[in-house]
């Protein structure tokens, strides 16, 4: 693969959205060494689409696609976050299956794949995000512990939208409380106090969430799919009339080696301008960074399988 050139890629490395965090980890409800992955049960959520909205001049459209399938980059989120409420009002655990997606439909299940190693999980995006840009998917801590990227951060992804995911019926509300006249007594005499007896009290600790019986059907496995060969580029516009493909593109020879591209969408031809392929993620979010700088406040992270 070859590297974007030395000039362009200095010293400036971007965070990722929330992929370093360093709050201390809950207990996990696993035992050491587990592979067992638990979706949430949903329970709080309702299903929500949302109204198209702006971060960082960018605009977001929240729709249902059924064919919705992409490649990216994820990142993952975890303590800072764990047991807030979702955008969708579900309770956030770092332990459950769990993603956020700028555009699905919540809540639904979407199929992941690590394509640097194949593996592949099902899981509930239920949230919004991410929102540093060059990210397609936030997973949770145990997606992604399980996708095998928690200590690398990010890692080359495939999003498949599969289908809407079930809401479970709000709970059953409890009876009301019944009302007790208290009555007031006369005080009572004072008394010696007798002496309090020496009793060790162990430290108190915080213990995980219980997991769910198997029969609940919240478990999903991982599974073994190949690798996928895949290369890193920054687009920065895609264009029906290819002489603005052409005059973009020489615009940006000075950030990196762009070039026109054509594919075909839904019948009618577009001409995409693109910098890469790009040999690491920190470098793709350098490229980025400066394309965007460049004006181009729609420009994106692209993830292809490998092409000679």
């Amino acid at each position: 693969m070859r590297r974007v050139a030395a000039t362009v890629l200095s010293g400036l490395i971007l965070a990722s959205c929330a992929t370093r965090e360093e709050a201390k980890l809950p207990p996990s409800p696993y035992p050491p060494g587990s592979d067992m992955a638990v979706l949430p049960d949903g329970a709080g959520g309702i299903y929500k689409v949302g109204n198209p909205y702006y971060i960082q001049g960018v605009r977001y459209v929240p729709k249902e696609n059924r064919r919705h399938d992409e490649r990216g980059i994820a990142s993952w989120y975890g303590p800072n976050f764990h047991g807030r409420k979702t955008a969708n009002g579900e309770t956030f655990d770092m332990y459950k299956i769990s993603a956020a997606h700028r555009t699905l439909p919540m809540p639904s299940m979407v199929r992941v794949t690590n394509l640097e190693n194949g593996k592949s999980l099902v899981v509930r995006m239920n949230d919004r995000g991410p929102f540093a840009r060059g990210r397609v998917i936030d997973m949770s801590y145990r997606a992604a512990q399980l996708l095998d990227f928690v200590e690398q951060g990010t890692a080359k992804v495939r999003v498949q939208y599969i289908e809407r995911a079930e809401i479970p019926p709000p709970a059953v509300p409890k009876p009301p409380v019944q009302e007790v006249q208290l009555e007031t007594l006369p005080p009572l005499e004072e008394a010696a106090p007798a002496p309090r007896p020496t009793v060790y009290q162990a430290p108190i600790t915080e213990e995980p969430a219980p997991l769910p019986p198997r029969s609940s059907g919240l478990y999903v496995e991982t599974q073994e799919l190949a690798p996928i060969s895949s290369q890193i580029y920054v687009q920065a516009g895609a264009f029906s009339d290819p002489y603005n493909a052409s005059r973009l593109r020489d615009n940006l020879q000075h950030i990196g080696p762009a070039k026109v591209s054509s594919t075909v969408v839904n019948g009618q031809e577009f001409h995409r301008v693109r910098i890469g392929p790009i040999a690491t993620v920190e470098d793709a979010d350098e490229v980025l960074a400066r394309v965007v700088s460049a004006g181009q406040v729609n420009a994106r992270i692209l993830v292809d399988e490998w092409q000679n």
